[in-house]
């Protein structure tokens, strides 16, 4: 983790959050989703380049075995993602257990296939049909591959794409506390202020597309020294500065004006309204969870 203006979320905390806020049934589902989309494209590119052809009822079949397959791989997995909770042992038993399952799955469903076809075609030419399994199983090593990879991303993104609450927003608040531990500890140090500008941005539904731009030009437009991350919400944004209460008052204003050229760049003319609660810790405060405490709120209203 990077704590430079913005916050960059490790890859760790993000999948920490994904899964730990999505329900069990739809993790299972992404994961049979990754399975049957695995074996439609191995299998599909298999038969369309002429190696096999697949009747429906080997399909039907082939479908089933692939979604005990997504389950089985499920709670095996797992626990690659869960990785502020595991350790590197059980990330590793998890692999010992489910690329055998692949690997064995694969070497089955292609030895189904291939080798009727493979030992008639070559009955006069005196070929090791054992050469042939172990090629079929080093084939079958290299599917179990790519479909672990596979699998991955597809869950990631479906899991992303379905989950209750917004998790990249969450584990973006949890690195902005830490680096407000952080920061209270230099505050102590060095004997200056802190304070915490918490920003409320309000605008229409159908335009939230706005608040990226928004989010962004706030951050490039403070000091290096402070810290600017989402909260609570896509329109919510936190603004840890090392300046006194009266200072913050500026800092809102600078904020108000940046939101308000970012709004014109992109011709929008209605109304928005910009909130913020603004509090200060000085070096004796006990806890920096007093920034959470707004102790002035202030409000203005934009409009080109």
């Amino acid at each position: 983790m990077v704590i430079q203006k913005t916050l960059k979320v490790s890859r760790d905390e993000m999948l920490h959050y994904l899964f730990g806020e999505t329900n069990i049934i739809l993790a299972i589902l992404s994961s049979i989703v990754a399975a049957l989309s695995g074996m439609f494209i191995t299998l599909g590119f298999l038969h369309f380049a002429g190696f096999f052809t697949i009747q429906p009822d080997q399909l039907i079949t082939l479908s089933i075995v692939f979604i005990g397959l997504g389950i089985a791989i499920y709670f095996t997995k797992k626990e690659e993602f869960h990785l502020y909770d595991k350790t590197g042992s059980h990330i590793f038993i998890a692999g010992v257990f489910s690329y055998p399952i692949y690997i064995i799955l694969f070497t089955l469903v292609l030895l189904y296939f291939f080798l009727p076809d493979w030992t008639s075609a070559q009955k006069g030419i005196q070929v090791n049909v054992v050469a042939a399994i172990i090629l079929i199983f080093l084939i079958s090593v290299a599917f179990s591959y790519l479909f672990n990879g596979w699998w991955k991303l597809i869950s990631y993104f479906l899991l992303r794409l379905f989950a209750r609450r917004d998790w990249v927003i969450l584990a973006e608040r949890d690195a902005f506390l830490s680096g407000l531990g952080l920061r209270f500890e230099e505050s102590k140090r060095y004997g200056t202020a802190l304070s915490l500008l918490n920003l409320t941005v309000t605008l229409p539904p159908r335009e939230k597309k706005l608040l990226a731009g928004i989010y962004k030009r706030i951050a490039n437009g403070v000091r290096d020294i402070d810290l600017i991350s989402h909260f609570d919400n896509v329109n919510n944004f936190a603004v840890l500065a090392p300046i006194t209460q009266a200072a913050g008052h500026g800092l809102f204003k600078r904020v108000v004006k940046l939101v308000q050229e970012e709004l014109y760049t992109k011709g929008y003319k209605n109304k928005v309204m910009v909130e913020a609660g603004i509090a200060t810790i000085l070096p004796e405060t006990e806890s920096e969870f007093e920034l959470l405490k707004p102790a002035e709120m202030l409000k203005e209203e934009i409009q080109i």
